[in-house]
Protein backbone atom coordinates (compact mmCIF):
# COMPACT_ATOMS: atom_id res chain seq x y z
CA UNK A 1 0.00 0.00 0.00
CA UNK A 2 1.53 4.11 -1.01
CA UNK A 3 0.51 7.09 0.59
CA UNK A 4 0.27 9.73 -1.98
CA UNK A 5 0.05 13.41 -1.06
CA UNK A 6 -0.82 14.39 -3.68
CA UNK A 7 -1.74 18.00 -4.41
CA UNK A 8 1.56 19.10 -6.02
CA UNK A 9 0.83 16.28 -8.48
CA UNK A 10 -1.45 18.82 -10.73
CA UNK A 11 -0.41 22.32 -11.68
CA UNK A 12 -3.39 23.67 -9.65
CA UNK A 13 -5.41 21.04 -8.30
CA UNK A 14 -8.90 20.87 -6.77
CA UNK A 15 -8.60 24.10 -4.23
CA UNK A 16 -7.90 25.99 -7.02
CA UNK A 17 -10.74 24.38 -9.18
CA UNK A 18 -13.21 24.85 -6.42
CA UNK A 19 -12.21 28.75 -5.80
CA UNK A 20 -11.87 29.09 -9.54
CA UNK A 21 -8.41 30.30 -10.23
CA UNK A 22 -7.56 27.10 -12.27
CA UNK A 23 -6.85 29.09 -15.60
CA UNK A 24 -8.35 30.10 -19.05
CA UNK A 25 -9.88 28.15 -20.24
CA UNK A 26 -11.13 26.31 -17.72
CA UNK A 27 -12.20 23.26 -18.53
CA UNK A 28 -9.28 20.97 -16.94
CA UNK A 29 -7.09 22.32 -14.38
CA UNK A 30 -4.16 24.22 -15.82
CA UNK A 31 -5.50 25.22 -19.35
CA UNK A 32 -6.37 21.84 -20.18
CA UNK A 33 -3.01 20.34 -19.58
CA UNK A 34 -3.37 18.66 -16.41
CA UNK A 35 -5.19 16.96 -13.94
CA UNK A 36 -6.44 16.94 -10.55
CA UNK A 37 -4.59 15.15 -8.06
CA UNK A 38 -6.80 12.20 -7.08
CA UNK A 39 -6.85 11.34 -11.08
CA UNK A 40 -3.26 11.83 -11.23
CA UNK A 41 -3.08 9.18 -7.93
CA UNK A 42 -5.25 6.67 -9.45
CA UNK A 43 -3.08 7.09 -13.04
CA UNK A 44 -0.28 6.65 -10.68
CA UNK A 45 -1.75 3.58 -9.27
CA UNK A 46 -2.30 2.21 -11.93
CA UNK A 47 1.08 2.24 -13.80
CA UNK A 48 3.06 1.43 -10.77
CA UNK A 49 0.11 -2.03 -10.37
CA UNK A 50 -0.27 -1.00 -6.61
CA UNK A 51 -3.20 0.10 -4.71
CA UNK A 52 -2.52 3.57 -3.41
CA UNK A 53 -4.50 5.70 -0.93
CA UNK A 54 -5.21 9.38 -1.90
CA UNK A 55 -4.72 11.70 1.01
CA UNK A 56 -5.52 15.57 -0.52
CA UNK A 57 -8.12 17.88 -1.19
CA UNK A 58 -6.45 20.52 -0.77
CA UNK A 59 -6.23 20.68 2.38
CA UNK A 60 -2.09 21.45 2.62
CA UNK A 61 -3.29 24.99 2.25
CA UNK A 62 -6.69 25.11 3.71
CA UNK A 63 -8.89 27.54 4.69
CA UNK A 64 -11.94 28.65 6.11
CA UNK A 65 -13.58 25.14 4.11
CA UNK A 66 -11.32 23.37 1.67
CA UNK A 67 -8.57 23.87 -1.34
CA UNK A 68 -6.50 27.34 -2.65
CA UNK A 69 -6.49 30.32 0.27
CA UNK A 70 -5.73 32.93 -2.60
CA UNK A 71 -9.77 34.22 -2.59
CA UNK A 72 -11.20 32.31 0.74
CA UNK A 73 -12.91 34.17 2.57
CA UNK A 74 -11.78 34.41 6.65
CA UNK A 75 -12.70 35.33 9.58
CA UNK A 76 -11.51 34.60 13.50
CA UNK A 77 -12.51 30.98 13.57
CA UNK A 78 -11.50 30.22 10.50
CA UNK A 79 -8.09 30.92 10.72
CA UNK A 80 -6.94 28.08 12.67
CA UNK A 81 -7.93 25.97 10.09
CA UNK A 82 -5.28 27.66 7.58
CA UNK A 83 -2.67 29.79 6.91
CA UNK A 84 -2.87 33.59 8.15
CA UNK A 85 -4.60 35.84 6.63
CA UNK A 86 -5.90 39.10 7.78
CA UNK A 87 -9.19 39.61 9.66
CA UNK A 88 -11.70 42.63 9.91
CA UNK A 89 -10.45 43.18 13.36
CA UNK A 90 -6.76 43.25 12.71
CA UNK A 91 -3.96 45.42 11.16
CA UNK A 92 -3.40 43.95 7.23
CA UNK A 93 -0.80 41.49 7.00
CA UNK A 94 0.90 40.57 3.66
CA UNK A 95 1.09 36.90 3.53
CA UNK A 96 4.46 36.44 1.16
CA UNK A 97 4.49 32.81 1.48
CA UNK A 98 6.32 30.13 4.25
CA UNK A 99 9.75 31.90 5.36
CA UNK A 100 11.76 29.25 6.32
CA UNK A 101 11.63 27.63 2.85
CA UNK A 102 15.32 27.85 2.22
CA UNK A 103 15.48 26.17 5.70
CA UNK A 104 13.17 23.35 4.50
CA UNK A 105 15.05 23.10 1.19
CA UNK A 106 18.05 21.96 3.70
CA UNK A 107 16.52 19.77 5.69
CA UNK A 108 13.97 17.52 3.28
CA UNK A 109 16.64 15.59 1.99
CA UNK A 110 17.50 14.21 5.22
CA UNK A 111 14.09 13.65 5.99
CA UNK A 112 13.27 12.12 2.98
CA UNK A 113 16.59 9.81 3.61
CA UNK A 114 15.75 8.84 7.40
CA UNK A 115 11.99 8.30 6.48
CA UNK A 116 13.12 6.09 3.35
CA UNK A 117 15.15 4.24 6.15
CA UNK A 118 12.41 3.93 8.46
CA UNK A 119 9.94 1.81 6.36
CA UNK A 120 12.49 -0.03 5.10
CA UNK A 121 13.26 -0.96 9.10
CA UNK A 122 9.38 -1.48 8.95
CA UNK A 123 9.71 -3.94 6.68
CA UNK A 124 8.66 -2.59 4.17
CA UNK A 125 9.96 -4.17 0.77
CA UNK A 126 10.78 -0.80 -1.41
CA UNK A 127 10.27 2.58 -0.88
CA UNK A 128 9.24 4.52 -4.09
CA UNK A 129 10.70 8.35 -3.85
CA UNK A 130 9.88 10.96 -5.99
CA UNK A 131 11.66 14.06 -6.28
CA UNK A 132 10.81 17.36 -6.47
CA UNK A 133 8.32 18.37 -9.62
CA UNK A 134 8.92 21.11 -12.07
CA UNK A 135 6.56 23.30 -10.62
CA UNK A 136 8.45 27.03 -11.98
CA UNK A 137 7.41 25.60 -15.65
CA UNK A 138 3.95 24.89 -15.16
CA UNK A 139 0.78 27.20 -16.49
CA UNK A 140 -0.30 28.43 -13.17
CA UNK A 141 3.19 29.82 -12.33
CA UNK A 142 3.63 32.63 -14.91
CA UNK A 143 -0.44 33.09 -14.51
CA UNK A 144 -1.13 33.29 -11.03
CA UNK A 145 2.19 33.07 -9.22
CA UNK A 146 4.70 34.92 -10.97
CA UNK A 147 3.03 36.77 -13.92
CA UNK A 148 6.42 38.85 -15.13
CA UNK A 149 8.26 35.34 -15.25
CA UNK A 150 11.16 37.18 -13.07
CA UNK A 151 11.13 34.30 -10.28
CA UNK A 152 11.04 31.18 -12.59
CA UNK A 153 14.68 30.44 -12.87
CA UNK A 154 15.02 31.21 -9.34
CA UNK A 155 12.46 28.99 -8.45
CA UNK A 156 14.34 26.26 -11.02
CA UNK A 157 17.14 26.52 -9.49
CA UNK A 158 16.48 26.42 -5.83
CA UNK A 159 13.98 22.89 -7.27
CA UNK A 160 16.69 21.49 -9.05
CA UNK A 161 19.36 22.17 -6.09
CA UNK A 162 17.10 20.53 -3.63
CA UNK A 163 16.57 17.40 -5.63
CA UNK A 164 20.54 17.35 -6.66
CA UNK A 165 20.71 17.07 -2.41
CA UNK A 166 17.86 14.67 -2.20
CA UNK A 167 19.48 12.16 -4.21
CA UNK A 168 22.40 12.43 -3.01
CA UNK A 169 21.55 11.86 0.45
CA UNK A 170 19.32 8.45 -0.92
CA UNK A 171 22.74 7.18 -2.32
CA UNK A 172 23.97 6.84 0.76
CA UNK A 173 21.12 5.19 2.51
CA UNK A 174 22.37 1.62 3.60
CA UNK A 175 18.96 -0.08 2.16
CA UNK A 176 19.56 1.56 -1.01
CA UNK A 177 18.92 -1.32 -3.18
CA UNK A 178 15.45 -0.71 -1.59
CA UNK A 179 14.61 2.46 -3.05
CA UNK A 180 12.75 3.36 -5.96
CA UNK A 181 13.75 6.58 -6.67
CA UNK A 182 11.57 8.31 -9.73
CA UNK A 183 12.66 11.44 -11.49
CA UNK A 184 9.30 13.45 -11.90
CA UNK A 185 11.21 17.00 -11.73
CA UNK A 186 12.87 15.29 -15.61
CA UNK A 187 9.74 13.37 -16.77
CA UNK A 188 7.66 17.34 -16.21
CA UNK A 189 9.64 18.91 -17.90
CA UNK A 190 9.95 17.04 -20.72
CA UNK A 191 5.97 16.52 -20.40
CA UNK A 192 5.80 20.48 -20.80
CA UNK A 193 8.35 21.25 -23.38
CA UNK A 194 6.08 19.20 -25.65
CA UNK A 195 2.90 19.71 -24.26
CA UNK A 196 1.83 21.69 -27.76
CA UNK A 197 3.04 18.63 -30.19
Amino acid sequence: MGLTFDDELSDSGNGSYAHGINGDPANIYGFGTWTDGPVAVSYLAEHLGVPLTDYAFGACCGGGSFGATINNTYNAAAQDDGQPAPSSSAPTPVWEGEPKNALFARNIPDRIRYNAEHLIELEAPYVFVANIYSKHKTPVMTTFLCPDGSCVDTWGGIIQSTNYAIKAALKSLRYASKLIYYDVFGFMVGVMEKKNS
